[in-house]
């Protein structure tokens, strides 16, 4: 039976050997169009135009699952190889050239805005699956939460606890000292997707260097403490890279947006100055 890294290859080999052929008989057209004299801009605006409103589209499938429109994943597959071939149709139109006006170099401006976040994007929704695992199976971001408020209360019993039968206050003040800020919200966010651990370490070098204050009770629930704080570390890491995937969205999707609203006033501009035929 083949494994799954098997299929995903023999699908990256299949998709990449069809943008290929495509990509061929793309710059074969466009030879023909310029040899035989026709307005090859044209024929590429429209195309471009009609890149860019199925690069669309897959936002709005993404929000209308429940549609028989294939698969969310295969709509992935092909908003991917459709974007990478869009860049040659892009180069194209525009002749390899930068653009000379105003309204020209928003419009190629918006273009590269779109593009290369939906290269940041892809690289992005590759790696972070990935680097996640390192703190085992991914967790549901809405359950982020709910797991975060159970740690910081499984600590503050600890404490009380801890305050009834030993008669001290040591761990309380470390607790509102250095671990109430640290279970109140994530943190280390751009440590975590930096691979860094600088804040993390010092946190658990001043944990063990409490112990020297604690007698044998206070120690082993420091040592629960410690657990805590490592599964609170690895919710924060999970919830830094949920992040992430997010965060290019917010620049990707109204960047497409715009950049469509900017394709439809080009054509109308084009056209409605009588220049809409070769």
């Amino acid at each position: 039976m083949p494994t799954m890294n098997g299929y995903f290859a023999a699908r990256r080999f299949r998709n990449t050997g069809i943008l290929l052929v495509v990509v061929s008989a793309t710059l074969a057209l466009s030879w023909a169009y310029s040899a035989m004299l026709y307005a090859l801009p044209y024929a590429t605006g429209w195309a471009l135009f009609a890149l860019v409103l199925f690069l669309t589209f897959f936002n709005l499938r993404k929000r209308m699952p429940y549609l028989p429109l294939l698969r969310v994943s295969t709509w992935m597959q092909m908003h991917a190889y459709a974007g990478a071939f869009t860049f040659l149709v892009f180069f194209l139109h525009t002749g390899w050239s930068l653009p000379n006006g105003r309204f020209e170099t928003m419009l190629w401006t918006m273009f590269v805005v779109v593009g290369a976040s939906g290269v940041i994007g892809l690289g992005i929704n590759r790696i972070i699956p990935i680097r996640q695992k390192q703190y085992g199976e991914p967790i549901f971001r809405d359950r982020l939460s709910v797991f975060r408020g159970q740690l910081a209360n499984e600590v503050e019993e600890l404490i009380i606890s801890s305050m009834y039968d030993s008669q001290t206050r040591t761990l309380a003040r470390f607790y509102t000292a250095r671990l109430r800020h640290f279970f109140a919200a994530p943190r280390n966010v751009l440590e975590h997707l930096m691979g860094q651990r600088i804040s993390i370490d010092k946190l658990m070098r001043e944990l063990e260097s409490a112990d020297r204050y604690l007698d044998t009770d206070g120690k082993e629930v420091m040592a629960r403490i410690r657990e805590k704080v490592v599964q609170k570390d690895g919710l924060d890491f999970q919830y830094a890279h949920y992040l992430m995937l997010r965060a290019w969205l917010f620049i990707h999707i109204p960047a497409t947006y715009s950049l469509l609203v900017l394709v439809v006033v080009h054509l109308s501009l084009t056209y409605g100055y009588g220049m809409g035929t070769p």
